[in-house]
């Protein structure tokens, strides 16, 4: 009677009009186009993965937006850009959706303009975008750019301030001068039209960046001494190695008051795997205890779950490709680091797991610091296929109940066994047998384009589909748990 069961689970699964094959030609579920787009626009950063190449990826994402509707698109784009902080990706969406029809209701395109003001936060992004749109879609500097999108740049110029312009006047394809005779931005004051003519002329002020300083005086002691008050925290994590290099003490010992400092630590934005990176990249115990610190900062406003927790992450072979060419950081890195978050916020009873070729419990503890547990999770040995089904068969057979299941992966998951088990399969016995109230929380890292469990209602499986590398993943599980999906909120709020 039970093998007559589990064969009917795994028939269903299979005989569904969405099943598909992932990469590795296992069981998939095709996802609806938004939440395909979501997914891949959350984790893409077009770089060569370890399935597919940069313009691959590229191609998808573009065949991702045109099967959405412009608004939705706008709204990722928002989203993106001020909650996930990712930069480039919205960028692409907000010159796409520029060309995108509005549909049958014939209207206007200051929808484009509004998001041009709402997503574009930096004076190097109008560059970005435009860039993108003439590569891209243009095809060439004389394609005619949509009205919106200039009359959308020529408003957000207003904005930057003449230091801002300078600092961000970087060599590329488009620089400011371009943009401001590509849009026509139209000055609102006198001093506004100076500022332009300033930039058609390229007499701006010298900014006093750190950059401009290191450059004019050179690397030493006392020139990272005297420009480290006046860096961004971005500026002083990514430099924390050549304080180090050059002896710069006073340097340092500003950059630890800034990374124990909660307020400037959460006001910065940064994504969770930068404070990884800096902390491998220096030597100084008390560089590293501060990077630790900063990142159980950052996590201070997110809500803590009540309940039972049960955390697994993959460290699977296709893992271990980096997040991108200037990156030594891997995808395992970003899945045993959001693991590490997760049991953070763990208030009630956890468990944390790895698998691969096989599954294993890994011992952490919410005493150590989140980079110490993901250091842990890291380092976990499990081989290298991509079993995830065993995390789910191992708290059913252990009768493990728990609220809420939490998996990070890059979702190409399969059966080396040579059996039929599938991950869907295994949670659909799990609620059936164990837990029928249990959530899942499938969490892709990779946007490669299709689901591990078929797209539904919370209610129905109890399977929620989030993507993204930000710890504002995990702030928003609590908003799931009241039966919201990552689509609603973005269609609702954004």
């Amino acid at each position: 009677m039970k093998l007559n069961k589990l064969l009917g689970i795994t028939d269903r699964l299979r005989n569904r009009t969405d099943a598909v094959g992932n990469h590795e030609n296992a069981l998939a579920f095709k996802a609806s186009p938004q939440l395909e787009l979501y997914q891949r626009a959350c984790t893409c950063l077009i770089e060569d993965r370890f399935y597919t190449r940069a313009a691959q990826q590229l191609a998808d994402l573009r065949a991702a937006i045109h099967q959405c509707d412009r608004s939705y698109v706008l709204k990722l784009a928002n989203y993106a850009r001020n909650e996930m902080n990712l930069r480039t990706l919205p960028m692409i969406l907000l010159a796409e959706a520029s060309v995108m029809h509005a549909g049958a209701s014939n209207e206007t395109k200051t929808d484009v303009r509004d998001y041009v003001s709402k997503v574009v936060r930096r004076a190097d992004e109008p560059g970005e975008l435009l860039g993108y749109w003439i590569n891209q879609i243009g095809q060439g500097t004389k394609a005619k750019l949509p009205n919106a999108l200039k009359k959308g740049l020529s408003d957000t110029l207003k904005r930057f301030d003449e230091y801002q312009l300078a600092k961000y006047n970087r060599k590329g394809n488009v620089r400011l001068k371009d943009v401001i005779k590509l849009v026509h931005a139209k000055p609102d004051t006198p001093e506004r039209a100076w500022l332009y003519q300033r930039v058609l002329t390229d007499q701006l002020a010298t900014p006093e960046t750190w950059e401009v300083v290191i450059s004019a005086q050179g690397a030493s002691a006392d020139s990272w001494n005297a420009i480290a008050p006046k860096m961004g925290i971005m500026a002083l994590v990514r430099n924390l190695r050549n304080f180090e290099q050059h002896n710069a003490q006073q340097a340092i010992e500003h950059a630890i008051a800034v990374l124990t400092d909660p307020v400037r630590v959460r006001e910065s934005k940064l994504l969770p795997f930068r404070w990884l990176a800096a902390e491998r990249e220096v030597s100084s115990s008390r560089l590293k205890d501060a990077l630790r610190e900063a990142l159980n900062l950052s996590l201070d406003n997110v809500p803590v779950w009540q309940g039972r927790t049960a955390i697994f992450v993959d460290l699977s072979g296709s893992m271990s490709s980096p997040m991108s060419h200037k990156s030594q950081l891997m995808f395992v890195d970003v899945a045993s680091l959001m693991g590490a978050m997760a049991t953070q916020l763990s208030a009630g009873d956890y468990l944390v797991g790895g698998f691969g070729a096989s599954y294993a419990d890994v011992p952490v503890s919410r005493r150590d610091s989140v980079l110490t547990n993901a250091e842990k999770i890291r380092h976990t040995a499990v081989g290298h296929s991509t079993n995830a089904w065993l995390t789910i068969e191992s708290l059913r057979k252990r009768g493990k109940v728990f609220d809420r299941v939490l998996i990070f992966s890059d979702m190409q998951c399969y059966n080396s066994t040579g059996g039929q088990q599938s991950l869907a399969e295994q949670w659909i016995r799990y609620r059936q047998e164990v837990n029928p109230k249990a959530l899942l929380y499938s969490v892709d890292l990779a946007g490669y384009g299709t689901l591990q469990f078929p797209e539904s209602s919370p209610t129905d499986h109890g399977v929620v589909q989030l993507a993204g590398w930000s710890e504002r993943v995990l702030d928003l599980i609590g908003a799931y748990e009241n039966r919201q999906t990552a689509i609603e909120l973005i269609g609702s709020q954004y």
